[in-house]
């Protein structure tokens, strides 16, 4: 998305949804999970900035996954916090042609990931996630947008995920993503995140059977619990499985007891990407991304997502979506790399992710 620094006035618009408004939101909107019980909305012109404005309604917070934006920041004219059965009551069922889809670029994840298993092997790194994407011609109507979002507000009334999204014109992203950077509740000093790492399909009953993953886990925990460090006591919660449909994740709740006021933007540039996403040890993981990066640009896949409100902070982790531009659609999917890992079986994790997404995005 292009920044624009608009000059506009900020209006707190705490309203019922109408059709106009509805309207208005689908043309040039932004939507993210606030809690399980509501969104937050907001619609018409955008203001950027390099910071938090902090007016009386949201400031939206949607980087680039390498955090180089210079103006992540931004709030709407417009908002409104809303119930996801609330949002569909103004969303029709509308019937889409199914959209076509085809893999892009598999020789060039084939050749990264064979040389990802050599750094692995030379301890030059643990843990990487190469990513995969595949792609179609189809363009994201206002019809298909609207069915999109009708498909997350009732995936996320079943499943414990997370909808975020900004679109204008001809180009944006939509998703819901089962993995949070942080939360920080209003009145709390204490900030939770978790560790989501460890991919199956959900018929699979007992994912410890499984070695790999296990493995692949404890590196994002440690990873995480890493960064965390710096800004207060760090608890460890029990090893969780958690059903999303077809499949099913390895999560480690991580609770912080901060020792001072949150600093948004230090814990997000502290945190990712976690190894859940990016790659352990940091330094050298991150050079191996932005080497990736340059032979299958990612756009937003990953990038961080959040929102402050007076002070509620919370970020999520930009997976699971669909991103479009004037070329067609496109959506992606990673696969944890470590030592004993096999192409075949990533390549089927990453598959099964991708049909996942196809499923909750209802495309």
């Amino acid at each position: 998305m292009v920044e624009k620094d608009v000059e506009i006035s900020y209006i707190s618009f705490m309203t019922k949804m109408t059709a106009e408004i509805y309207s208005e939101f689908i043309k040039s909107g932004t939507i993210i999970s606030k809690n399980k019980k509501s969104l937050l909305i907001g619609w018409g012109e955008r203001q950027w900035s390099q910071s938090p404005l902090n007016g009386e309604g949201p400031d939206f917070y949607f980087p680039d996954f390498f955090l180089k934006i210079g103006m992540p920041w931004f709030c709407h004219d417009s908002w409104l916090e809303i119930s996801s059965e609330e949002l569909l009551e103004f969303n029709p069922e509308n019937k889409t042609t199914p959209v076509k889809w085809e893999t892009a670029q598999l020789p060039f994840f084939e050749s990264k990931f064979l040389e990802l298993q050599e750094l692995i092997e030379q301890k030059e790194l643990v843990k990487a996630v190469p990513y995969l994407f595949q792609t179609s011609n189809a363009k994201m109507t206002d019809q298909l947008l609207q069915s999109t979002l009708n498909s997350l507000c009732k995936y996320i009334g079943n499943f414990p995920a997370e909808i975020y999204g900004l679109w204008h014109g001809t180009e944006g992203f939509l998703g819901a993503t089962p993995e949070i950077l942080f939360n920080k509740l209003k009145h709390s000093n204490e900030l939770e995140t978790v560790a989501c790492a460890g991919t199956f399909n959900s018929d699979i009953e007992d994912a410890e059977v499984c070695p790999k993953l296990l493995l692949e886990h404890g590196i994002v925990v440690e990873g995480i619990k890493k960064s965390l460090d710096i800004f207060g006591s760090v608890r460890q919660k029990a090893l969780q499985q958690i059903k999303f449909a077809c499949l099913t994740h390895l999560i480690t709740p991580i609770l912080v007891s901060l020792d001072e006021e949150l600093d948004f933007t230090k814990i997000v540039r502290s945190l990712h990407p976690t190894p859940a996403l990016g790659a352990y040890p940091r330094d050298k993981g991150m050079l191996w991304l932005e080497e990736y990066q340059m032979g299958m640009p990612r756009g937003r896949y990953g990038a961080p997502a959040g929102f402050q409100l007076n002070s509620h902070a919370k970020c999520l982790v930009g997976i699971r979506n669909v991103q479009w531009g004037t070329k067609g659609l496109l959506i992606g999917a990673g696969c944890g790399v470590v030592s004993g890992s096999t192409l075949k079986l990533e390549l089927q994790e990453i598959h099964l992710k991708l049909q996942a997404i196809k499923e909750l995005l209802g495309l």
